[in-house]
């Protein structure tokens, strides 16, 4: 809300008797313009220090002569601006002499309070029609800027009279805020120099009524010592201070800009909101494997892929899309011509038929769709068998194998063999091919970074009594179940040929179990298949079901048919393989359902479970009565998991699910056939790659279940995905209110320092589970010195407490104290902390702790000899600096301690008790005898508190002269 307050109205003696003055105020312009005594217009105007504006007013006809007192009023606007409201005031009965009364009539919507003002018009001499005004206006400060106005002018003017125009402003609805905080979308590249421009910030006053200069500033958080950012305190730009990687920590920066008043910590506002650190195209894709080398036989058919090459970039959006191709090596430049490799996919194949060469060189390359591309480079190696081949493992893949995530270093996890090609020589050659290389190297700001990559597993020989030569894989440093899951390690088997040696590979698949209670988890496909016409005994599948319990037997998992399709099918309770009991036929019927339990070893220890059941779990597998030479695809896990970052870019690949057809000419077509609510994935179709197609939000869902679908236009099959959303810090802490206020008396002393409000914020980001943190920023709140302070807040509880005695009367006191409580959290992963903010008001209460003080020490006045009885000489104000509106603390009434007494025993003079106009009480007093007269008057407020003054009174021998 706005107001203003008329401080003095003088009335003019050219008014004929029984006419009605009206004078009117407008805010509308912000020159002054002053017509006549019949109505003026009082306006605003700005000036540069704040201070109270001075408007003049030119009357017509004879100057005013008399002195009297008048009444003034504070009025507060409610509604938009521009204002067109108005306020009349009617002088009514006006004489040449004697007291006038204001009376007020409103307009528009306004709510009105009277203040005491005291106008003294003195004629100078009888030569000069010059005349001084002495103003003083008192205003108790509690709906204004919080600070209280006492002053007192004295001006000189020819036929003018000088009054002041006050505005007062609300401290609670005039608060600065910044209009467009929310749609501030700033964002700056990473590797941009220090000093970069982010963009600018503007604030204002909710209303006008400040003449106060705006000055920004970042807010410092506790136990914050350095800013990333700057922002000019004039312009409000913001600008970096420090230089940004995006690939260092995936860092968000939140920003919180305060725009303060320079007349007054009660205006200010806050702005908090964050800085995007866009992508640029400084990192190279990365190879999964140093070198990549295979082996083929000579009469491989054409379109028959060999090996898939797989890169990663650091980068996000266009400058992490990959597109692979095949470059010829620098020694064997035509190798390549048999070759050709899917841009997307990575898969090297066939192009045309095997020559006479037993070795093959070639290169890869990957490439992102940046700006300038980046692109890296690994060899291949193709190896050509004839007669005798590469060593061939036991098993073509190995796993899952579960261990514990405590296993100590050195233990054995699997272990694994091969058989050699070469009858005569059978010594075979093991190695771990590293998936991720030793060092990544990667560009930032133009230098070289290089990563040490921890290696979790090693290879150690080993010969067994019958001299066969093994292959043991054991842990080589500590694992953690919640940093790393899943290990998928690539062993390479090597003969011992003379003229070359020929490799085979295998992969095996090692998950950790947590040490915690688990339920037993199928990780076998729910949709298997088995030929038609086989003899009964047949095995159809195994299933498997792991429980990450550490201990034995809580993790020794057996399995039984409970439901379906029982009595065609029988399982082994220990293996979980499944068996047919009869021969089928396929035309006869082509799907069966089983459901299989798996249950552990012991009864649970779950809570909610009923006593002496173990933990189970059961899986409906569909059983397809399939042709014979009927290969589906498959994948080799029923479950995937995956996690995503709720602010991950769109078009970001965070993993890719690849199945596998034992009909090598078969081509895969992938596809999310269901879970994909709101569409916010989508999938490769020819390489399995699955990336994030529209925003995700944590707040709205945390989790998505996933159907993939691998088709090879004849047979489908399908992996579960099961995708966590991470969240992040990207909401700031929110009060459970906007503003809180109390009252606090005055001048209490008692139990400091004292605990006065509580405040509370919460964390919306639901599972960050932070610590807030509570400050102050304000009246009465000192960023540089704690001994400053006169509130303080506990940082961990928002309990806010009083340290010293508040004092609400003038000239030091006000009547009350406002400022902000701010909430910090602790960030989170590649996010700075962010900021909640509430405004607190406190209203101090009155106490009757101040005594009315006259205006002078001593008054003169003036009357004439011939003047009646009830003829006013002058008027005394006494200001009383307690709350009006408290009780009757500051309510004066004046008195005549000391009179004069005429020779009749009379008192001669008399005073109103409530204007303080002092008027003759007798007729016709006789300068001769008694030319001067002193009295004592005394102002006593409410409370009994006293003050007093002393007032001379000259008689003169005709009114003229005085």
């Amino acid at each position: 809300s706005i107001g203003f307050k008329i401080v003095a109205i003088i009335g003019p003696e050219s008014v004929p008797e029984g006419s009605d003055v009206q004078i009117k105020c407008r805010y509308e312009l912000y020159n002054e313009t002053l017509y006549s005594m019949k109505y003026f217009y009082i306006m605003p105007n700005d000036s540069d220090d704040n201070e109270m504006e001075f408007f003049r007013w030119t009357p017509r006809g004879r100057p005013v002569k008399q002195a009297f007192p008048l009444h003034s009023f504070d009025f507060d606007v409610s509604g938009l601006r521009p204002l067109h409201y108005c306020i009349s005031v009617y002088l009514t009965n006006v004489r040449t002499s004697g007291t006038y009364k204001c009376e007020m009539s409103v307009e528009g919507t306004f709510q009105t309070s009277s203040a005491n003002t005291f106008i003294s018009v003195e004629k100078m001499n009888n030569e000069l029609e010059d005349y001084v005004v002495n103003v003083t206006e008192r205003d108790d400060g509690s709906g204004g800027y919080g600070t209280q106005f006492v002053s007192t002018e004295s001006v000189t003017t020819e036929t003018q009279i000088t009054t002041k125009f006050v505005p007062i402003v609300d401290n609670i609805g005039n608060k600065l805020v910044f209009k467009d905080c929310d749609h501030y979308t700033f964002g700056i590249e990473e590797d941009s120099p220090n000093g970069s421009t982010v963009g600018t910030v503007r604030a204002a006053h909710l209303y006008e009524g400040s003449n106060g200069r705006i000055k920004y500033s970042i807010l410092r958080l506790p136990n914050e010592d350095r800013f990333d950012f700057v922002v000019d305190e004039v312009s409000g730009e913001v600008k970096t201070n420090t230089v940004f990687d995006r690939e260092d920590s995936r860092y968000v920066p939140w920003v919180t800009v305060r725009a303060s008043d320079t007349n007054s910590q009660t205006f200010q506002g806050f702005c908090t909101f964050t800085v995007k650190i866009t992508d640029i195209n400084d990192n190279q894709p990365l190879f999964d494997r140093e070198e990549y080398i295979e082996v083929i036989k000579a009469d491989t058919r054409v379109g028959t892929n060999i090996v898939r090459l797989v890169a990663s970039d650091e980068d996000s959006g266009n400058n992490s899309a990959i597109t692979y191709s095949l470059a010829p090596d620098p020694n064997n430049s035509t190798d390549v011509d048999y070759f050709r490799i899917n841009p997307s996919s990575g898969w090297v194949s066939l192009e045309k038929l095997i020559g006479d060469q037993n070795r093959y060189w070639l290169r890869g390359v990957a490439t992102d769709n940046g700006r300038p591309q980046q692109s890296k480079m690994v060899d291949i190696v193709i190896n050509v068998v004839n007669e005798s081949g590469p060593p061939v493992w036991d098993q073509p893949m190995y796993g899952p194998v579960s261990i514990r995530e405590d296993l100590e270093i050195g233990q054995t996890v699997i272990s694994l063999k091969a058989r050699s090609g070469i009858a005569t020589n059978p010594t075979v050659f093991y190695s771990l091919v590293a998936n991720e290389p030793k060092f990544q190297l990667s560009i930032s700001g133009g230098h070289i970074r290089e990563t040490l990559k921890s290696n979790n597993f090693y290879l150690r020989h080993r010969l067994d009594d019958r001299g066969v030569i093994w292959a043991d894989i054991c842990v080589n440093s500590g694992l953690d179940y919640e940093t790393k899951r899943e290990y998928n390690l690539t062993v390479r088997a090597m003969d011992s040929g003379i003229d070359r040696q020929l490799t085979s590979e295998t992969v095996v698949n090692i998950v950790l179990e947590d040490v915690n209670d688990e339920w037993p988890v199928f990780n076998s496909s729910d949709r298997v298949s088995v030929l038609e016409g086989m003899p009964p005994g047949t095995r159809v599948t195994r299933v498997q079901a792991i429980d990450r319990d550490g201990t034995h037997p809580n993790n020794q998992v057996s399995y039984a048919i409970v439901g379906g399709d029982q009595r065609f099918f029988a399982i082994d309770p220990q293996t979980g393989e499944i068996f047919t009991v009869v021969e089928f036929d396929r035309e006869e019927r082509q799907v069966y359902a089983l459901l299989v339990r798996a249950e552990d070893g012991r009864p649970s220890d779950r809570r909610h479970m009923m006593s002496n059941d173990s933990n189970s779990m059961t899986q409906l597998i569909r059983i397809d009565i399939s042709d014979k030479n009927d290969c589906p695809p498959f994948f080799y896990q029923s479950i995937y998991e995956a996690e995503v970052n709720e602010d991950e870019d769109i078009g970001h690949t965070f993993i890719t699910l690849t199945a596998k057809d034992m009909d090598k000419s078969s081509k895969l077509h992938y596809e999310i056939t269901r879970g994909n609510i709101g569409g916010v994935f989508a999938v490769d179709g020819e390489s399995g790659a699955i990336y994030v197609s529209a925003p995700l939000d944590y707040e709205r869902r945390s989790q998505y279940k996933l159907r993939l679908v691998a088709s090879d236009l004849l047979n489908e099959n399908y992996t579960t995905l099961v995708i966590y959303v991470k969240d992040v810090n990207d909401n700031p802490p929110h009060f459970d209110r906007q503003l809180y206020q109390t009252m606090l008396t005055e001048e209490d002393d008692n139990h400091l320092p004292k605990r006065v409000l509580q405040v509370s914020a919460s964390d919306p980001n639901r599972h960050q589970n932070q610590q807030l943190v509570y400050f102050l920023s304000g009246e009465g709140v000192s960023e540089t010195q704690d001994s400053d302070n006169v509130f303080t807040i506990d940082a961990n509880t928002g309990a806010i407490y009083m340290r010293r005695p508040l004092d609400r009367d003038l000239p030091t006191g006000r009547p009350n104290w406002r400022f902000t409580v701010l909430a910090a959290d602790e960030g989170g992963p590649g996010y700075s902390p962010t900021v909640g903010f509430a405004d607190v008001l406190i209203t101090v209460k009155d106490i009757n702790d101040n005594a009315p003080v006259f205006q002078q020490s001593i008054y003169r006045g003036c009357v004439a000899d011939n003047a009646t009885a009830g003829t006013p000489v002058l008027a005394v104000m006494a200001i009383d600096n307690d709350d009006p509106n408290q009780e009757l603390n500051a309510k004066v009434h004046y008195s005549i301690e000391v009179n004069a007494i005429d020779k009749n025993g009379d008192n001669v003079f008399s005073i109103d008790g409530q204007t303080g106009v002092i008027s003759t009480a007798v007729c016709c007093l006789d300068p001769k005898t008694s030319p001067k007269f002193t009295i004592e008057v005394m102002a006593t407020d409410g409370g009994g508190l006293k003050g007093s003054t002393t007032v001379f009174i000259e008689i003169k021998d005709n009114f003229d002269k005085c």
